[in-house]
């Protein structure tokens, strides 16, 4: 009659034990990971775009003039267009541009640059719109001020590793950042943009998903670099600039 186990057959048990242990220990962090990872992915993605569509929004109203309304307020069958009655509008101008771009030097790929457009969305006396885009280390701020007020920039979205401006003039020449963007006799036909965002950090020594990004400045490119342990994602995108003709 059998009395019990050996112990050597206790030993093996507990091995086998401890092995399927660890692979499902393993099992469960590895999917953890992907996880955090997916979700993170997810994230980077919904914020380069929001930032993609904020940028394209502000460039294409930018020297946009017209203020529409009702001219009578009980009957939506006739629209009329107002302009002159927008305070605080001027028309754009050399001294006064309805777009300004700057980069911090000749190889940065983090621009700033501001607009002025009527919008119609607003009250007539709030119409008048000056937007700025500025950067504070990586965090992209922005501003959305009545014309003739001061900035006043808050945190749109951090961890941005470029904003990069580059514009179609409308004698087919491409320039990057200037204030203003094609000067002289011409004026931006077309605005070329690129976003470059990062994830927080997942883990410390975890791969990237992306390991750089080049980006055209001027007659060389930069290439930029997704920092270990985040996930980035870039995108480029034409933006037309109809209101900017003959300004």
């Amino acid at each position: 009659m059998r009395k019990g186990f050996s112990l050597m057959e206790v030993l093996v048990a507990a091995a086998i034990l401890a092995i399927l242990g660890a692979i499902v220990a393993r099992a469960l962090v590895d999917q953890a990971d992907l996880s955090r990872r997916v979700q993170a992915r997810n994230e980077v993605q919904d914020k380069g775009r929001v930032v993609m569509e904020l940028v394209k929004q502000d460039l294409f109203l930018a020297g946009s003039n017209r203020y529409v309304t009702l001219s009578n307020p009980g009957d939506s069958s006739f629209v009329a267009f107002v302009t002159a009655s927008v305070p605080n509008w001027s028309d754009c101008s050399s001294t006064n541009p309805c777009l300004s771009a700057a980069s911090a030097n000749s190889t940065s790929v983090q621009d700033s640059f501001s607009v002025r457009y009527v919008t119609s969305l607003r009250d007539l006396n709030q119409a008048c719109r000056r937007v700025r885009y500025q950067f504070s280390g990586n965090t992209l701020q922005r501003s959305d001020v009545v014309c003739v007020n001061s900035d006043s920039l808050q945190p749109l979205a951090d961890q941005v590793l470029a904003l990069n401006l580059r514009f179609e003039c409308s004698d087919g020449t491409i320039e990057d950042a200037g204030s203003p963007p094609c000067s002289g006799n011409r004026y931006p036909r077309a605005a070329l943009v690129t976003v470059v965002v990062a994830s927080t950090n997942l883990a410390p020594g975890n791969p990237s998903d992306a390991a750089s990004f080049t980006i055209q400045t001027g007659n060389s490119t930069q290439t930029i670099a997704c920092p270990s342990g985040r996930i980035c994602y870039g995108l480029t995108e034409r933006v037309e600039l109809p209101s900017l003709k003959d300004k």
